[in-house]
């Protein structure tokens, strides 16, 4: 889950002129401002850390921005407890930088982000086109919720609009700077109340990536570095010249940055020590050396003598610092002063907005009552206008149910003349047939283009009562299988032929037989067909309608309609 680290000074410490034969692998590490940067662990390649300093941030961030944390809890109690879990990961002890695994931090902050919370965020609102200010970026924290939660997070407001305004990319301050604003904001309360974070930060070098924290630590030892600085020389130039006691205390002042800060406070009470134990011997040595050489000082005692004229000056120094930071603070009173002031103006510009705002309200009642009249007769005309507007509508309504009845209707007479076309075309293909075999059985000899003369009294126009004449060459005996008879008639003259012995393969009695599709009586007046081979009997609709499916006789499983041709 961790993975730690040391610092190049501890493997000089620990290995000394062993680091020679030690091969470094670098690991360049980026950091991006949304989120950590993994690199390639030293341990497996297949797995991925990323600092925790860097972690850290990530985390805050999801926190802050796409969680919301503290936009949907009421107390701070309530997010002080969910805090508590992620504490273990950032140790606040651990001085050297180490690494956290990238799949511990996704695992955190998922679990984060699925957990419940009770109330509802807002989300950040745009900045305008001309940036945002300090007051806009208050507004803002307001709007959010977020005093409920941090009612200090205001004061931190001018800090870290002033850091956001030096880091900005644009001639103004856009969208995305017042995400940053409320971010770091939002940092700041927290590193304020846990005080783990702040420690954790400050030994991970990480203080200075928040936008206006003060970090009393780094603070603390950038003052002993100061006096280390300011006392460095004179120890360089005493060391001759002071007591065994004095070399201690110097060899302790040479380790005082690498102290913590209870230790540079005892370092510097013992330079005090020391430096009286100095001047008392230095006036032992003074009185010792007046007795017994000539007036002339010693160079030690000369330059003992300049150093504390150097330490007079640079308590002076001091001094006109320490007044300088007093003018500095009266300065910061006035300006807080002057702050309060604008801020009551600001307040008292907002009450007289809200006057005018309700004088315009006033006034707008006024012309209503005024103009009410007008907006009766408008009213009227247009309750009228909205009468007839509801007929029209119920108008059309009505039309388009009358059309669409139409379409329907138009719709069924298509398809019942596609069926009807149909049926045309399969009853014209099945008489075009029958018309072929008539004319092969007729005679080469004989030709009926011309129908013979009326002298019978029968309609030989109609095909029904056209009577073919036997033919000489078949004779008496009927042994062309393809007799069809087109329609049944008592006096049809395909009904009976005296003196044809194939008289009995036709159907005797119609009125006795059944249709072998349908199963219906066959009566006198009805269109039959006959199979081809079993010359069994059914209605010229039924063959049309089974022809169109199949070409199998329904009763014999045989050629239903012969389609060749002799």
């Amino acid at each position: 889950m961790f993975i730690e680290a040391m610092t190049l000074e501890d493997v000089q410490k620990k290995f000394g002129d062993q680091i020679r034969d030690i091969e470094f692998i670098r690991y360049p590490i980026h950091r991006a401002k949304d989120r950590a940067v993994p690199i390639q662990s030293p341990l497996n390649n297949k797995l991925f850390c990323v600092p925790t300093v860097d972690a850290f941030f990530d985390f805050m961030k999801n926190l802050i921005l796409s969680v919301q944390l503290f936009q949907k809890l009421p107390s701070w109690n309530m997010a002080e407890q969910m805090l508590l879990g992620c504490e273990l990961g950032f140790k606040s002890e651990e001085k050297n930088p180490y690494f956290t695994m990238s799949t511990h931090l996704n695992t955190i902050k998922a679990t984060y982000f699925a957990t419940p919370l009770p109330h509802t965020a807002k989300e950040i609102r745009n900045a305008k086109n001309d940036g945002f200010t300090v007051q806009n970026l208050k507004n803002e924290l307001a709007h959010l919720g977020l005093t409920t939660i941090f009612p200090e997070i205001q004061n931190h407001a001018e800090l870290v609009y002033s850091e956001v305004d030096k880091r900005k990319k644009g001639s103004v301050l856009r969208t995305c700077d017042l995400f940053d604003a409320v971010e770091h904001c939002q940092l700041n309360c927290i590193l304020e109340r846990r005080p783990t974070f702040k420690k954790f930060l400050h030994n991970q070098n990480g203080c200075h990536r928040i936008y206006g924290f003060k970090c009393q630590e780094c603070e603390r030892e950038k003052r002993t570095s100061e006096i280390w600085k300011t006392f460095e020389p004179i120890d360089a130039a005493t060391e001759d010249t002071m007591s065994p006691e004095g070399k201690k205390s110097s060899e302790q002042l040479s380790t005082v940055s690498q102290k913590s800060p209870e230790a540079h406070q005892k370092t510097i009470e013992n330079l005090k020590i020391t430096k009286e134990t100095s001047e008392s011997a230095s006036g032992d040595v003074k009185t010792s050396e007046s007795q017994k050489k000539s007036p002339e000082t010693s160079p030690s005692l000369q330059i003992l003598q300049e150093h504390k004229v150097t330490q007079k000056e640079s308590d002076e120094e001091i001094q006109k610092k320490s007044a300088e930071i007093e003018e500095l603070k009266r300065k910061v009173e006035e300006n807080l002063k002057i702050a309060e002031e604008n801020e009551k103006l600001v307040s008292e510009a907002a009450h007289l907005i809200d006057t005018i705002a309700e004088l315009k309200e006033e006034h707008s009642k006024q012309t209503k009552v005024s103009g009410s009249n007008f907006t009766s007769g408008i009213r009227v005309g247009y309750g009228e206008a909205s009468e007839r507007n509801e007929i029209g509508k119920e108008k059309m309504q009505i039309l388009h149910l009358e059309i669409q009845e139409n379409r329907r209707e138009i719709k069924e007479f298509h398809e019942e003349n596609i069926r009807m076309k149909t049926e045309n075309e399969v009853k014209q293909q099945m008489i075009q047939q029958l018309l072929d075999k008539l004319s092969s059985a007729t005679p080469l000899g004989n030709s009926y283009s011309n129908p013979p003369a009326t002298t019978s009294g029968r309609d030989y126009n109609n095909p029904v009562n056209y009577r073919r004449p036997e033919s000489p060459s078949l004779g008496s005996n009927c042994s062309n299988p393809r007799q069809l008879v087109v329609r049944s008639t008592p006096d049809s003259p395909y009904n009976s032929n005296p003196g044809s012995e194939c008289s009995e393969s036709d159907y005797r009695n119609p009125g006795t037989s059944n249709c072998k599709i349908c199963r219906h009586e066959l009566k006198s007046d009805n269109q039959i067909y006959k199979c081809f081979q079993c010359r069994c009997p059914s209605h010229t609709n039924c063959a049309s309608n089974w022809l169109k499916t199949r070409q199998e006789c329904p009763s014999c499983n045989g050629t239903f309609l012969n389609s060749n041709r002799n």
